[in-house]
């Protein structure tokens, strides 16, 4: 019962954040290093948030961006790093929008943009290219994976200890 009933309170929630959002008032919520928790802008912060798209979108590397506000001096980015670069450069919150969860369209015009949403896309575009695709391992033993267990079906493997083949 109990989890019903938070489900339920949380799901009114943010159905009330969208009502507020669409209705151009301030939605409260877990803010972005550039915003008030009214959703207005922090001065003091936006132009390095600007700089953080600019600097990413001319292929500057989240690490780096980080390690830049770090050296600012300014008490919000005191504890910035790569990912949290990362989450702002995905914050539509950035371009004005508010989008409580996947499962919603994103609301525009909640807050005033801090960029464009051309830059928003751009920055979004070298994420995507930016992304690499896991190694793979080939493996030493061309057999390996095509042969099967005569009794159990399972596929055979080959493995080393202390530089011995074990079957």
């Amino acid at each position: 019962g109990y989890s019903k009933t938070l489900s339920e309170r949380v799901t009114a929630s943010y159905e009330s954040r969208r009502t507020k959002a669409k209705d151009g008032k301030g939605v409260k919520r877990h803010t972005p290093v550039w915003l008030e928790t009214d959703g207005t802008h922090k001065p003091h912060v936006v132009s390095h948030i600007i700089e953080v798209f600019d600097l990413y979108i001319s292929g500057a590397g989240k690490h780096t961006i980080a390690n830049r506000l770090r050296a600012t001096g300014i008490p919000e980015f005191k504890k910035c790093v790569g990912s949290t670069v990362g989450k702002w450069i995905n914050n539509k919150a950035a371009i004005g929008s508010w989008q409580g969860n996947k499962d919603h369209p994103e609301i525009p015009n909640v807050y005033d943009p801090m960029i464009t949403r051309e830059v928003f896309l751009q920055a979004e575009k070298r994420q995507d290219d930016a992304k690499t695709n896991p190694t793979s391992y080939t493996t030493k033993n061309f057999l390996q994976g095509l042969i099967k267990c005569g009794t159990c079906g399972a596929n055979y493997s080959f493995h080393r200890k202390d530089g011995k083949l074990q079957n």
